[in-house]
């Protein structure tokens, strides 16, 4: 075991009370902690406090997983009785911690292994994680076709590429989002609110990572891309995390 303390960058939603976690350490290294078992929500929270949310220093007992795959080259397993909060970052630090980790296009971010915009290979030798800098979203919008709820982005990225109808799985969003529709009665309207508080924003950041792998349709097992992290600055949620919805 190793004690570590992360800058959490993402807190993403998976399914039922499961969920990923992902931050970077003081050399700007990116980590996914991770359990056998899975990580679920009551693993973020002390004495009824969340713990681990984006911007959040957090310490953590690390130990290595004893089989990395790429492109999940993050992973180490955590044990959540350890973690610690320790304080938030100031929203100079955090940006620059995104910065840090920032590319101008999604394919830069997967080293030119993105497949047709929206899957990488199995095993493909680049990262699952990185931040997109500055992209340009057009638009959010709610997806019921699949007997699964998902919202999903419209973007343009630093290269002129456009990317539609990518998924997000930012635990914070999709809950702000899901409180708008509760508010509203009309995915619509709740999606353009949402579109709107994030075009009101100065500056905005995606995190774009891959999913494990898995078959989809006709394509055979691949890491869908999907966007675990929605960040504005000023921040478009003023503070407040997925608990506070």
């Amino acid at each position: 075991m190793v004690k570590k303390r992360l800058v959490i960058t993402d807190l993403t939603y998976m399914w039922d009370d499961e969920i990923c976690i992902g931050g970077v350490d003081r050399d700007g290294n990116c980590i996914r902690p991770v359990t056998p078992e899975g990580v679920r929500r009551s693993h973020i929270f002390r004495d009824g406090e969340l713990i681990a949310y984006p911007s959040a220093l957090v310490e953590f007992d690390l130990s290595p997983v004893s089989v990395v795959l790429p492109p999940h080259i993050e992973d180490w397993y955590f044990d959540p009785s350890e973690t610690l909060n320790i304080v938030d970052c100031t929203d100079a630090q955090w940006e620059n911690i995104l910065r840090q980790s920032c590319f101008d296009s999604v394919d830069e971010i997967f080293d030119g292994h993105l497949e047709g915009d929206r899957r990488v290979a199995p095993e493909s030798d680049t990262r699952s994680l990185g931040t997109l800098c500055a992209p340009r979203v057009t638009d959010v919008w709610v997806d019921d076709k699949y007997g699964r709820r998902q919202f999903r982005l419209d973007f343009e990225d630093g290269s002129g590429i456009w990317h539609n109808g990518y998924p997000v799985n930012d635990l914070a969003f999709r809950t702000f989002l899901e409180d708008r529709i509760d508010a509203t009665g009309d995915n619509r309207k709740a999606a353009d609110a949402v579109l709107q508080a994030l075009q009101a924003t100065d500056r905005l950041y995606l995190r774009i990572g891959l999913a494990r792998p898995r078959p989809m349709g006709n394509y055979p097992p691949a890491c869908w891309t999907q966007v675990t992290g929605v960040y504005t600055f000023p921040d478009y949620l003023e503070g407040r995390t997925f608990a506070d919805f």
